[in-house]
């Protein structure tokens, strides 16, 4: 079967992709967005299977549930900076996936954002991540490293719930959690790792 390329570059005044724009496009293989998209809707490429490569614009600051959930064949996607919300189940069985990196600005993941993406090895979160929901790294069962990192202002809080998130994380394999560069942070709290024997080394 061909595989469909779609290029949007040069489409001008578009600042959202409508909910389901892409809804169950098999033959979707990539897909180039107009620099002007701030947002990507509820499911807009829901159940694109055979989606292999999609670059988000800079401007993009939201995306949205279901946004990307079933797109089994994307191995890599750089969420932007300016992007502060991820919504419930958007990246969900994503399974080639491999890294991410949730960016200084994101203050906000919903549930199950990246539950059931086997093959992620790796995850960097670089800001004060304030409002975290259930499960958001379920069954990431191949993570081998996990970097947390901040410049500005991170609350214990923020770190407890981050750290509460990654407790069955890498299971298969164990990982290894640097926390070296979180500046703010000068005592770890009370059991905090507690229960958490698939980490490695800290």
């Amino acid at each position: 079967k061909k595989r469909l390329v779609v290029n949007l570059s040069n489409v001008q005044n578009i600042t959202q992709l409508p909910e389901d724009a892409f809804l169950n496009c098999y033959t979707l293989k990539k897909v180039v967005l107009p620099s002007t998209i701030n947002a990507i809707g509820k499911g807009t490429f829901y159940c694109c299977k055979n989606l292999e490569s999609i670059e988000l614009p800079e401007n993009v600051t939201y995306i949205g549930e279901v946004a990307f959930l079933g797109c089994e064949k994307i191995t890599a996607i750089t969420i932007p900076e300016n992007v502060t919300r991820i919504g419930k189940s958007a990246f969900y069985e994503c399974k080639k996936l491999s890294e991410i990196t949730l960016g200084k600005n994101i203050s906000t993941i919903e549930d199950a954002a990246f539950s059931n993406c086997f093959n992620i090895k790796k995850i960097t979160i670089l800001g004060n991540i304030t409002s975290i929901g259930d499960s958001i790294f379920y069954e990431c069962n191949s993570v081998k490293k996990v970097i947390i990192e901040s410049d500005e202002l991170f609350t214990e809080e923020s770190f407890c719930n981050i750290i509460k998130q990654l407790k069955r994380v890498g299971k298969n394999v164990g990982y290894d959690l640097d926390i070296s560069k979180i500046k703010n942070i000068t005592k770890l709290p009370e059991q905090i790792f507690e229960d958490h024997g698939n980490i490695n080394t800290i």
